[in-house]
């Protein structure tokens, strides 16, 4: 991926489970819209999340600082690209793949991996249960 976060964002995912691929598509788009309650809202209660440099954060009201400080920071777009998306059973999914982290006008500043799994809450919705990315230094 190279360029702008907008001439990547046709990334095909046929092939790839729906419901897993909503998750994803409702995550960049509450990120790109900077609404921080909506990116929380796509994770577990009881959800992890990984980045690299920074403490461990273990559930989604933990999880709402790291991603103030993420746009804090100037990173206002996010781009994932699946490369491989499964459903293991009724509760549990995973996804892995790329991920770019760029400032407002596009320009990529973090190109980097990611693994996330997912498992169904309550009311049957996947939820982002664990979520560990890194970016070469």
């Amino acid at each position: 991926m190279s360029g702008k976060i907008e001439e990547n964002m046709a990334a095909t995912d046929s092939g790839f489970p729906e419901e897993l691929m909503r998750v994803r598509d409702n995550l960049m788009q509450k990120y790109c819209a900077g609404d921080v309650e909506g990116v929380c809202n796509n994770y577990a209660e009881d959800c992890t999340f990984i980045a690299p440099g920074k403490p461990v954060v273990n559930s989604r009201e933990e999880l709402k600082p790291a991603i103030e400080e993420l746009f804090a920071s100037g990173l206002t777009k996010l781009m994932i690209e699946v490369e491989e998306s499964v459903i293991t059973g009724p509760e549990w999914g995973f996804s892995r793949g790329k991920v770019i982290f760029a400032t407002e006008d596009g320009t990529p500043v973090i190109n980097g991996r990611y693994h996330v799994g997912y498992k169904r809450d309550a009311q049957g919705q996947f939820r982002i249960y664990i979520d560990v990315f890194n970016y070469p230094e």
